[in-house]
């Protein structure tokens, strides 16, 4: 998010250099490092590397040019391409004004590329929320290099998204793409400042060591902490004004939209520990606004930024499903669903509050539990709570709109698919296992529902609201064994998921761990009405029996 920084009396943004591995983001730098004059830039800054390969981040600033009489500073960020450090790239990516994509042309590089380009426009929104991308074409002097009309054709890339060919080991193409970046970042940052004075831009950004060890520390923790900072205000002095709407670009590239998870069956009426005094609901659900109160918000600054990207107006309500499995839920509440664009607006009949101290108090409450989660939240979750045309406060959870494994999982049966179910039903299997990780590791208990975890670009991510603790999970037996007695009828894909389930068991628990979650006995103790889950019980069973090695 730009800022105003008072100290240099600068205006602030950030151009993040994202791509695959040895695309050349770093090379970009370097080359601007060396064109550039001394008493405009910083020197560059090169975090930990391997091989040559970035490790964290690399980070410069430039001074270059005015927004509305004001100095502009450029702070320019590259991002680890490797996966394994994938989470690193989110970080800095949530942090960007504009992205760069930085790709190798040539047939190998387009294809390794292509996952990460979508994976780029899943977790900024790209133009289409308000994040501009501009894709560099790199390494042109490669033998087969695919020219930009090539590429714009290959990855049917919508006219809005500028594409720059370049050589940037020669310096081909990276002045061009910086400038294009910076102009998008800057034009961006005018209309801020036409709805708001430069005082509700006021703040300060972090040096690149400083985010680099922000971003080692949040992985030390085991705790996301550069995304989801917890504060009891932002760092703007006034409150927001409305930010200005813009149209969505056209973008080839989208989120699939899907059903949403499935929700228990029962409908309750209004809790009895509703605070006294909170006003009768008339079934009238206000959405969220762009402008939130100060303190109702979390996080702060992203949390604001995120929210002037939700399309409120083009929400529409879902029909939330209802689950027959309720005796595999841990959690009874009307949940209510809204879907505005790529965004999922959720709330519930019990967060909705008589006052804005009750509702911040929840707040807090919950985002401690998304804190909690660690790398299991859905990325750019936000936390608001809205004072609703009843006068209540009502508590809002938006979030990416994300495919469910239930949803998946109903998918392959439609559609007789036993390939993609035993796909689905491994990665199941795994979440399974990583839930009592986590219950081992957190005392925090997921309910482990497949319509509780849900894909990003095959990473998964958590998508319930309430946490419970405690020492184990007293329906992990009933959850595991279900899906065999559902999916009976695909003895193949009921193969691969307990082959899965004995192997990540057998990987992921220490000696001892099993007994410390009771888990033998609430596989012993759930009901199974097939003789697919009865042997799929005997078996588990028999392999908790055998001594676990003692390194995972």
């Amino acid at each position: 998010m730009a800022v105003y920084d008072p100290e240099s009396k600068k205006l602030v943004v950030r151009v993040v250099y994202d791509g695959p591995g040895m695309a050349g983001k770093t090379t970009n730098l370097q080359q601007i490092c060396n064109t550039c004059a001394p008493q405009r830039r910083s020197e560059l800054y090169s975090g930990p590397t391997a091989a040559a390969r970035t490790l964290c981040l690399d980070y410069m600033h430039i001074d270059g040019g005015l927004v509305r009489g004001h100095d502009l500073r450029c702070h320019l960020l590259t991002v680890p391409g490797q996966a394994v450090l994938n989470r690193r790239r989110q970080m800095i990516l949530q942090m960007a004004d504009t992205v760069v994509f930085v790709m190798d042309s040539s047939e190998e590089g387009v294809r390794e590329a292509l996952p990460m380009w979508r994976s780029l426009l899943a977790c900024t929104g790209g133009p289409e929320a308000g994040v501009p991308v501009v894709l560099q074409a790199n390494k042109q002097d490669r033998e087969g290099a695919l020219s930009v009309a090539e590429l714009r054709e290959r990855w049917q890339l919508a006219p809005s998204i500028a594409v720059i060919a370049a050589n940037a080991a020669a310096g081909q193409g990276v002045r061009e793409t910086v400038v294009l970046a910076i102009r998008a970042a800057a034009v961006l940052l005018q209309d801020e400042l036409t709805t708001s004075g430069i005082a509700e831009l006021e703040g300060t950004y972090e040096t690149g060591q400083e985010l680099e060890q922000k971003i080692l520390a949040a992985e030390g923790t085991g705790v996301a902490a550069l995304r989801f900072p917890l504060r009891e205000g932002g760092a703007r002095k006034n409150k927001k004004k409305s930010a200005v709407t813009r149209p969505p670009e056209e973008s080839s590239v989208r989120i699939a939209s899907v059903e949403p998870p499935a929700m228990p069956s029962s409908e309750p009426p209004l809790p009895s520990e509703l605070p006294p005094g909170t006003p009768p609901w008339t079934g009238t659900i206000s959405l969220p606004t762009q402008d939130a109160t100060a303190g109702l918000v979390w996080p702060a600054l992203e949390g604001r930024k995120t929210l002037r990207r939700v399309p409120f107006g083009e929400a529409t309500r879902h029909h939330v499903k209802r689950s027959t499995e309720a005796k595999g839920r841990s959690k009874k509440s009307e949940v209510i669903i809204y879907e505005a664009g790529i965004w999922c607006l959720k709330t519930t009949k019990s967060r909705r509050f008589s006052t804005s101290e009750q509702a911040r108090n929840e707040l807090v409450r919950l985002a401690h539990q998304k804190l909690n989660l660690g790398t299991l939240c859905v990325p750019r979750t936000v936390l608001v709570a809205h004072r609703g045309a009843d006068d209540a406060y009502w508590l809002w959870t938006i979030s990416l709109w994300l495919t469910s494994l239930a949803s998946q999982l109903d998918y392959a049966v439609k559609n007789q698919d036993e390939g993609t179910l035993s796909d689905v039903l491994s990665q199941y299997a795994r979440l399974v296992v990583r839930g009592l990780r986590m219950c081992l590791d957190s005392n925090v208990i997921l309910d482990l529902h497949p319509s509780n975890f849900g894909l990003l670009c095959d990473e998964a991510f958590y998508l319930d609201d309430e946490l419970t603790t405690g020492g184990h999970v007293p329906l992990a037996g009933h959850a595991i064994l279900r899906r065999f007695d559902e999916y009976a009828a695909y003895p193949g894909a009921l193969r691969v998921y307990l082959e899965v389930l004995i192997h990540e068991l057998g990987q992921q628990l220490r000696v001892g761990e099993p007994e410390q979650l009771n888990l033998a006995h609430t596989i012993e103790t759930a009901i199974v009405n097939t003789d697919a889950g009865k042997r799929a019980k005997e078996q588990l069973v028999n392999a908790l029996a055998v001594p676990l090695t003692a390194s995972r």
